[in-house]
């Protein structure tokens, strides 16, 4: 580490200011998990910031600056670029990463894997988790993400829920993958065992005489499963 070191500041002090910035280098860390940005928007942004070092002595460009204008798009969450001996300049690109995706009448965004909002941009897709209805933001970092995250994380669950929906004083409502009913959670109190209680109807119940007939499963009350044609 320390030779690298001593290397490093040579190669700063010594003979940046003899080398030109020849090429440009964008590299997308997460790429193979998403893809939101493209190298050519990342060089966009730099052209239009008049941060593009190609042609540019090393001693006159700031690395920090670059950075700190890539870190404007709402959808990148970290950036490094650094200088190569070679005249190569490099950009390392991480992403935001999109934890479920929200259709409310505050309109559509996605919560981030750090409870953070994560704007809905036409051309980017997500393949996660979706949740409808009356959906306010502070509602959307907290309680409800702990539950979204509670589902995510449970392999039963993970495979049987494709939406959430929230109606009116956060009342909850799931609706499954396989089947034309509807699951009343109602509010978010206790809702592992809510689940559980589900969970045991879905193996014990439906598992034997199935769930075709049934408009509603309503789990909501202590106890007991309402299921309702």
């Amino acid at each position: 580490m320390m030779s690298y070191l001593i290397y490093s500041v040579l190669f700063l002090h010594v003979d940046a200011g003899e080398v030109v910035c020849k090429e440009v280098r964008i590299t997308l860390k997460d790429s193979l998990q998403r893809s939101f940005v493209t190298p050519a928007e990342i060089s966009s942004m730099l052209q239009r910031s008049g941060k593009y070092p190609v042609g540019v002595n090393y001693a006159d460009i700031k690395t920090v600056e670059m950075e700190s204008a890539l870190l404007k798009h709402p959808l990148i969450k970290d950036v490094q670029c650094y200088k190569t001996k070679e005249g190569i300049l490099k950009v390392d690109v991480r992403q935001r990463i999109p934890h479920y995706y929200v259709m409310s009448s505050e309109g559509n965004y996605y919560v981030d894997i750090e409870r953070k909002i994560m704007p809905a941009i036409s051309g980017c897709a997500a393949y996660v988790p979706v949740v409808t209805g009356n959906v306010n933001k502070d509602f959307a970092k907290g309680e409800l993400y702990d539950f979204v995250d509670y589902i995510e994380n449970d392999e039963f669950w993970h495979n049987q829920v494709t939406q959430v929906n929230v109606v009116n004083s956060r009342q909850i409502q799931l609706i499954p993958r396989i089947g034309s009913y509807l699951i009343e959670l109602g509010s978010l109190e206790d809702y592992p065992s809510k689940l559980k209680k589900l969970e045991l109807l879905y193996v014990d119940g439906f598992g034997k005489l199935g769930w075709k007939d049934y408009k509603v499963v309503d789990v909501q009350y202590k106890n007991q499963v309402v299921c309702r044609y």
